[in-house]
């Protein structure tokens, strides 16, 4: 018999090539363009393989602000292996904080938020427009008007400051300024007898007598002995369930005889 010659190809010369990266919460998908007789393709990240795949696209889970760089070879329909791709690197967007709190200080919000893993620092967002950013789990914003609804989102960026995804959003609203009474006063003898208007928003009203706190009540009305001819100037401050005081109301000065 004639001696037969066989050529057996044991080379994949076929890159995979144009590949690209998208960053999205805690992943990172990689797309390619398919290559003609590839029957799959193997992911390597970081120089380790991690998969194979059917198709020309992989989604790779991993925490966000870490960088990972990968690679991508083809396999052919007898198992031949091409040689790897280029190296493409990506980083996987911070997921928000798992929790995000809001308080209100009559004039001021307190905002506070748990950790994110990998986070360099946060983004607070105020009616969605930034209003500080640093390395703090917590942020007192006192630039608000009262009786008004403000809205809070915060995220996380990373080492290379790529902001992350924004947490679910907290409306709180403001409370009404507390304003000061309108004081009153008549006297009988020494005994002078201070009324003032009521505060919808005052739980307490504190009296001062020539600009000296003297008492702090919860009704409208106080007596007081001042003696004879002895001149007092009386004013009244309200003061609401967060402890803050209104103004000074107006002065209201009498001599006892």
């Amino acid at each position: 018999s004639q001696p037969v010659s066989v050529t057996v190809q044991n080379e994949y010369e076929s890159i995979v090539s144009d590949i690209y990266i998208f960053s999205g919460v805690d992943t990172i998908q990689l797309n390619w363009n398919s290559l003609y007789g590839a029957e799959s393709y193997k992911i390597y990240r970081d120089g380790t393989f991690i998969d194979e795949v059917s198709e020309p696209t992989y989604t790779n889970v991993t925490p966000g602000g870490i960088e990972h760089c990968f690679e991508i070879s083809a396999v052919n329909y007898v198992n031949i292996e091409s040689e790897k791709s280029d190296i493409i690197c990506g980083v996987a967007l911070l997921s928000p904080p798992s929790s995000f709190n809001a308080s209100l200080n009559y004039e001021n919000i307190i905002l506070s938020w748990t950790s994110v893993n990998n986070a360099s620092g946060y983004h607070l967002k105020r009616d969605n427009s930034i209003i500080w950013s640093g390395s703090n789990l917590n942020y007192d914003d006192s630039d608000l008007n009262f009786e008004t609804i403000y809205n809070y989102t915060v995220s996380a960026y990373d080492f290379q400051d790529t902001i992350g995804a924004f947490s679910g959003a907290i409306s709180i609203l403001t409370a009404p300024e507390i304003l000061p009474p309108t004081l009153a006063s008549a006297i009988t003898g020494t005994t002078v007898t201070l009324n003032w208007t009521s505060i919808e928003t005052a739980e307490t009203y504190r009296i001062y007598k020539d600009n000296l706190f003297i008492s702090e009540v919860n009704n409208l009305s106080y007596e007081i002995d001042i003696g004879i001819g002895i001149e007092s100037c009386f004013t009244i401050t309200s003061v609401n369930s967060f402890g803050a005081e209104s103004i000074f109301s107006n002065e209201e000065c009498i001599t006892g005889s």
